[in-house]
């Protein structure tokens, strides 16, 4: 289920939301996941971190630009790895793109439209074939072009067909914690239409 408020804690500074982050999930707090706020440090995308990514999540979207600004989402997200055959990612050549690895699929419960990202499918497939969530990595050898990406959208993750009309909607990873994810997120076709910032915190077993 999800709902949309008004964003009443912009100020928090990142790092505490994160180390906030860190700590409910560690104590199995009942109440929820904390404020999501911007990440502003570096990109600190830790190897040993991303390999430990399949999971159970809490996912917050804010937007902070479109016709829903100001206005938030909340719902679930759940992560599986990719068998070793669904591991490449499929270019419009038709071969697999070089340096590219999609480690893992899954689903989210969440209206992305509540933050007016376009709904390009469901979220909540966990076909691997068609996930609703498709985690894509960008492991090339420049450095300054490593990224993680979550693509959200069944019609825009179907495996061996490459969409042809632009549509997306996609979380730019920019901290992978051992116990949340944070980064920005936009949604667009030819041009930007919405834009945020997210926060995923690993739910306990005990939530």
């Amino acid at each position: 289920m999800t709902y949309r408020r008004s964003i009443a804690q912009r100020g928090i500074h990142a790092a505490a939301v994160a180390a906030l982050a860190v700590g409910c999930a560690n104590r199995g707090q009942r109440a929820g996941p904390p404020p999501c706020a911007p990440f502003e440090r570096p990109r600190t995308l830790d190897a040993e971190a991303i390999a430990a990514l399949a999971g159970d999540y809490s996912l917050t979207l804010v937007a902070t630009s479109g016709e829903r600004s100001g206005q938030i989402a909340r719902g679930t997200a759940t992560l599986f790895e990719n068998p070793d055959r669904l591991r490449n990612l499929i270019g419009a050549s038709g071969n697999a793109m070089l340096g590219v690895v999609v480690p893992f699929y899954g689903a989210a419960d969440i209206d992305v439209t509540e933050v007016g990202a376009l709904p390009l499918g469901t979220t909540n497939s966990n076909d691997p074939l068609q996930p609703g969530v498709l985690v894509i990595q960008n492991s090339r050898d420049d450095t300054t072009a490593q990224s993680l990406v979550m693509r959200l959208g069944s019609e825009t993750n179907r495996r061996n067909a490459v969409p042809f009309d632009g549509g997306y909607t996609v979380l730019r990873v920019r901290l992978v914690g051992p116990n949340s994810i944070l980064g920005s997120w936009a949604s667009g076709t030819v041009t930007e239409v919405a834009a945020g910032f997210f926060c995923a915190v690993r739910r306990s077993n005990n939530l």
